[in-house]
């Protein structure tokens, strides 16, 4: 698997990838509001107009020439709409493509707004909730913040 900055075309795929992993995760817990909000957020042009605005990386991991997982990075402290297709859950996608966008920023503090699903996700790599579970335009969140270490702004343990 190779994660990788998306180019404008593929932004397309990405945005099918998205929807299709909440579809599965969130069908049955999400209000109508909560659905039409999200299609919105994730339309193709919604990311392009993002991406070209410069304050949003796109990265996409991909099996062979397939996109399997897509997620982004905001003004390079918030990750947003990191969501892996369902039948490659669970496979280390995720995990891969967070790396690569916390590997993206030398801000102290990242955030995101974890579906409450992904909250033992985001958890298991240092993220901790600092506020309890939120609707906004129908769309469940829990907010979240990982702060840096010094090991990991230094790469070293600070005990040695």
């Amino acid at each position: 698997m190779r994660v990788r900055k998306l180019k404008s075309e593929e932004l397309t795929e990405a945005s099918k990838v998205m929807w299709a992993s909440f579809y599965a995760a969130e069908k049955d817990k999400t209000s109508l509001e909560g659905m039409t909000t999200f299609r919105d957020l994730v339309e193709p042009l919604s990311l392009q107009m993002n991406s070209f605005a410069g304050d949003v990386l796109f990265y996409g991991a991909f099996e062979g020439e397939k996109l399997v997982g897509a997620g982004a990075l905001k003004d390079k402290k918030h990750v947003l709409l990191l969501y892996v297709l369902p039948q490659e859950q669970k496979r280390g996608v995720g995990s891969r493509l967070l790396t690569k966008l916390l590997s993206l920023t030398d801000e102290p503090d990242v955030t995101v707004n974890a579906a409450p699903d992904a909250v033992p996700f985001y958890e298991k790599n240092g993220f901790s909730a600092v506020a309890a579970p939120q609707i906004k335009d129908g769309i469940r969140f829990v907010p979240m913040i990982r702060k840096r270490t010094e090991k990991q702004s230094t790469g070293r343990d600070p005990a040695f």
